[in-house]
């Protein structure tokens, strides 16, 4: 693909994410579903490893909220359709995303109404309010927050260290908040947990207050940074390329019965683990 056909592709792909961040902000000045809700019910996790051999392996995992309890897991395979360019992640992983979260309906058969959709990455913390946590909430109708582990877009601003609200026997701070720089608006929250840093972000269909307090209760080891949704997706989706290029395992056997989730989540005090079905 030549320069020219990229800077066209790339354009084009602006443009769809310019209307996307329009439509995205209408969306998060109310809760979809109540918070109380939300707490009590599901998330999912959505996060990919890259296979030397077979491209992308997208994993979707279901999390009870209020326990942090590992549920399940679905994955999908395939070479991602578009290489990476900054700012525009969402057309690269968005449709792995999309087939795993398909494979995980399948799977529970019946998922929970109230449930939200947890990114590695940004929502509405993106140059044009787009980032791939408002691609996933348009497209599956569902609450959605992005948490990422670096800052893309705004100006990051420190508050005083004084606000910190306990969760899971952790004092989770919130450090500061990232602005836009056009109009003001707030477009993430800094948390700090541990000694590390993460940003979290409205994706579609839910408040700026409500993504916070969902995230809080999802981060359960300082260690790990990430929420248990996204901190599952990622250890799981890494073992699998792991095993994918040792050639441990095929794309055929990964999800074979006699492989449990221990396999690829490893052990954890906080979840119990299910043989997949």
């Amino acid at each position: 693909m030549g320069v020219s056909e990229v800077m066209t592709i790339r354009q084009k792909l602006i443009e769809v994410q310019k209307k996307i961040g329009h439509k995205v902000l209408s969306t998060i000045k109310k809760d979809l579903c109540s918070l109380e809700e939300l707490l009590n019910s599901y998330a999912i996790g959505f996060d990919a490893s890259y296979s030397k051999k077979y491209g992308g392996i997208a994993v979707a995992t279901l999390v009870n909220i209020g326990t942090n309890e590992l549920i399940s897991y679905a994955i999908a395979i395939g070479e991602p359709p578009l290489e990476y360019i900054p700012g525009l992640l969402a057309f690269r992983e968005a449709p792995l995303y999309y087939a795993a979260y398909l494979n995980l309906v399948k799977k529970i058969k019946t998922l929970p109404r109230c449930l939200v959709a947890i990114i590695d990455g940004h929502g509405i913390a993106h140059p044009r309010n787009a980032g791939i946590a408002s691609h996933i909430g348009l497209a599956l109708n569902i609450p959605s927050i992005g948490v990422a582990k670096k800052r893309l877009y705004g100006v990051e601003k420190t508050k005083e260290a004084s606000n910190r609200v306990a969760s899971n026997e952790s004092k989770i701070a919130i450090k500061g908040y990232v602005y836009d720089p056009k109009t003001g608006e707030p477009l993430a929250a800094v948390l700090v947990f541990g000694k590390k840093k993460i940003y979290v972000s409205p994706g579609a269909y839910i408040t700026f207050e409500s993504a916070i307090r969902v995230v809080q209760q999802l981060l359960l080891e300082p260690g790990c940074r990430l929420p248990t949704p996204t901190y599952y997706a990622d250890s799981i989706s890494r073992r699998i390329a792991r095993c994918l290029d040792n050639g441990r395992c095929t794309p055929e056997t990964v999800g074979s019965p006699q492989r449990t989730l221990e396999h690829y989540a490893g052990k954890s005090k906080t979840t119990t683990f299910y043989y997949l079905i």
